[in-house]
């Protein structure tokens, strides 16, 4: 198999760019094997703050840092969740759930996702993210479809 030839850019924000995105697509960095998606599932969580005060977060991991950066201010919320101790699938990882801006601006969900609350809740589109380089760590990142 033949390796494309990067493309080489004179200007240093462009050539960071690409760096990035490299990092961002490199398969030696995701594990695209052992990823998971699980298309809908129900559970109770704990919710334990924001997502975006994770110290992996902070420092970068992506693609919750760019979340983090860009999304909150249009309303959306990360949410940080704590499973269930029995479900072994979820030892070590971190439970993330997007909360979309226009679902966030319902009062009632807002008081359901208070910190230290349990929330029983079907969710949608979830996935097992994990990276290997520079940060590693596991996540299973989701968005709410509806709250109980």
């Amino acid at each position: 198999m033949n390796t494309p030839k990067k493309p080489e850019f004179k200007s240093a924000k462009a050539q960071k760019i690409i760096l990035e995105l490299e990092e961002l697509f490199d398969p030696d960095l995701f594990d695209f094997k052992t990823s998971r998606y699980i298309e809908r599932f129900h559970g109770k969580f704990v919710v334990k703050g924001n997502g975006c005060d994770i110290p992996l977060v902070k420092k970068g991991f992506m693609p919750f840092a760019f979340f983090c950066k860009k999304e909150i201010r249009w309303g959306s919320r990360l949410v940080y969740l704590e499973s269930p101790p029995h479900l072994k699938e979820f030892i070590g990882v971190y439970v993330v759930c997007y909360v979309g801006g226009w679902i966030w601006s319902e009062k009632k969900i807002e008081d359901v996702f208070k910190t230290g609350n349990t929330v029983d809740l079907i969710g949608g589109w979830g996935r097992f993210v994990e990276w290997k380089g520079r940060m590693p760590g596991r996540f299973f990142a989701f968005s709410v479809m509806s709250v109980l």
